[in-house]
C-alpha cells in the first residue's frame, strides 16, 4: 500500500503490543529492584510477579522472584518461580544451589540433592553446594556420600562449623570415631560462645525427629 507523503507508516498491531509490553516489562523489573532497596519484599515480589507473567521465558525475572520469595521464606513459592528458572537456565549452578536450599527446607531431600548434585557437577568450586549436597544425603542415610560431599566442602571452605559437624556425623554413622572426633573438635572451635555445638548439633536432627513423631 502506498503511502502518503507527510503520512507515517502505521505499525503493525502486535508489534505495537510486543514494544508496549516489553516497556512494561522493565518497568516492573526495575520496581522490583527499587522495592527491594526499600525494604519492601512484598512489593517487589508482586512487580517480579508481574514482570515473569508479561515474559513467561524470562530466566532472571523468574530468578529474581525465587529469591524475594526466598527472602520471605515462602519455601514452596520459591521453590517454583527457582525451578521454572532452571528450566530455562539449566546451566546456572547458583540457581540450581538455591533450588537445592529451598528444598530443604521443605525436607525434599531426594530433590534437594539432585539440584545440589547438578550445581557442583556445574561448579565443583563451589563449598557450600557441597555442603547442602552432604547435608541432603546425610538426612537419606547416605552415610559415605555424605561423607564425600561434606569432606569436599570442608577442603574449600575450612571454617564452617556446620559443616564441620555434619561431617562428624556421617565419620560417626559409618564407625569412623576417631575421624568423627576430629571433625567435632573443630566444629566447637569454629563455634562461637554464644552458638553452641549442641545447637548446632540439634539443627540437623530436628527433623529427623518430627518425622519418627509422625511415624509412631
Amino acid at each position: 500500500m502506498a503511502v502518503i507523503p507527510g503520512q507515517k507508516r502505521k505499525q503493525p498491531e502486535d508489534e505495537t503490543q510486543r514494544q508496549y509490553e516489553n516497556n512494561l516489562f522493565e518497568i516492573h523489573m526495575k520496581h522490583g529492584s527499587q522495592c527491594l532497596q526499600e525494604g519492601k519484599d512484598e512489593k517487589a515480589e508482586e512487580a517480579y510477579a508481574k514482570a515473569v507473567q508479561l515474559d513467561p521465558e524470562h530466566a532472571v525475572a523468574h530468578i529474581k522472584l525465587g529469591n524475594v520469595r526466598l527472602k520471605q521464606k515462602k519455601w514452596a513459592d520459591a521453590e517454583q518461580a527457582l525451578a521454572k528458572a532452571v528450566e530455562l537456565k539449566p546451566e546456572d549452578a547458583n540457581t540450581l544451589f538455591w533450588l537445592g536450599y529451598v528444598r530443604l527446607k521443605q525436607k525434599k531431600w531426594a530433590d534437594a540433592e539432585q539440584a545440589l548434585a547438578k550445581a557442583v557437577q556445574l561448579d565443583p568450586e563451589y563449598a557450600e553446594a557441597h555442603s547442602g549436597l552432604g547435608a541432603a544425603r546425610l538426612t537419606q542415610e547416605k552415610w559415605a556420600e555424605a561423607e564425600a560431599a561434606l569432606a569436599k566442602a570442608v577442603q574449600l571452605k575450612p571454617g564452617d562449623a556446620y559443616t564441620l559437624f555434619w561431617l562428624g556425623d556421617a565419620l560417626a554413622e559409618q564407625k569412623k570415631r576417631k575421624q568423627a572426633k576430629e571433625a567435632y573438635a573443630m566444629a566447637v572451635k569454629k563455634t562461637s560462645p554464644e552458638e553452641t555445638a549442641e545447637r548446632l548439633y540439634a539443627g540437623r536432627f530436628n527433623a529427623k525427629n518430627e518425622e519418627e513423631e509422625e511415624d509412631a
